[in-house]
């Protein structure tokens, strides 16, 4: 499965999951579900979220240890408020609304721990709660 979370390889050398034309969806466990708001494709399970006190251009965001179904944009340097990051854009694979940053490295020592995590923008992802 196409997961971003600690320790993977470079995302910007990840294709699409397409196979022959279609687009597969990697299956995301658990009774909450982060799902992108556009198309209900799951992203991540609530389980996996680290924090939920970040703040991105769209308002609200949280800091989650590994998403499914995304895809990364291009490598670039951003000064965001805790610092200065090399951050990808993280896309939907299924409608490719934006959904957040992954970031890829951190320049200062006491911010490394968040290389390898992603942030997903509370405005582009809706919960989705299993029924028992």
């Amino acid at each position: 499965p196409r997961t971003v979370s600690t320790g993977s390889p470079p995302l910007c050398n990840l294709p699409k999951n397409i196979t022959m034309g279609r687009i597969h969806i990697d299956e995301v466990h658990g009774d909450a579900i982060w799902c992108c708001s556009k198309c209900i494709t799951p992203l991540t399970n609530h389980n996996h979220m680290l924090s939920n006190k970040y703040t991105s251009s769209t308002g609200d965001a949280y800091l989650f240890c590994e998403a499914s179904n995304v895809s990364t944009g291009k490598l670039r340097e951003e000064i965001l408020r805790s610092g200065v990051y090399v951050i990808a854009d993280l896309h939907c694979n299924m409608c490719n609304q934006r959904l957040g940053w992954h970031y890829e490295e951190s320049h200062a020592d006491d911010q490394r721990y968040k290389e390898g995590k992603c942030v997903l923008e509370k405005k582009q992802i809706t919960l989705k709660k299993s029924i028992v």
